[in-house]
């Protein structure tokens, strides 16, 4: 989602950023961490789910937008792609 930019990504990102540091940890021996919660985190305990929530977080710095051009490029081609089979009548066009 990061990579493609938007709505979606701003939503979800939004709404990750606002649990996650909202659930760290701000005081005490364990301040900056996460308690691990649920099934999936209980394995690896606290270093796991505070490694996991820091990747999450730090995806901007991680990735640059690669993709971006490439996945636009790709999308007009589609439309006019799928424009030219509605012209043809070879499919039903969506609106």
């Amino acid at each position: 989602m990061y990579q493609m930019g938007g709505n979606y990504w701003n939503q979800w990102n939004n709404r990750l950023v606002d649990v996650l540091v909202n659930k760290q940890i701000k005081t005490g021996c364990q301040c900056g961490s996460w308690s691990p919660l649920g099934k999936q985190c209980a394995a690896g305990g606290r270093i796991y789910a505070t490694a996991l929530n820091i990747l999450s977080l730090e995806i901007y710095y991680r990735y640059g937008k690669v993709f971006y051009k490439y996945s636009v490029f790709l999308l007009r081609k589609l439309k006019g792609f799928l424009q030219l089979l509605c012209t043809l009548g070879v499919t039903n066009c969506f609106k």
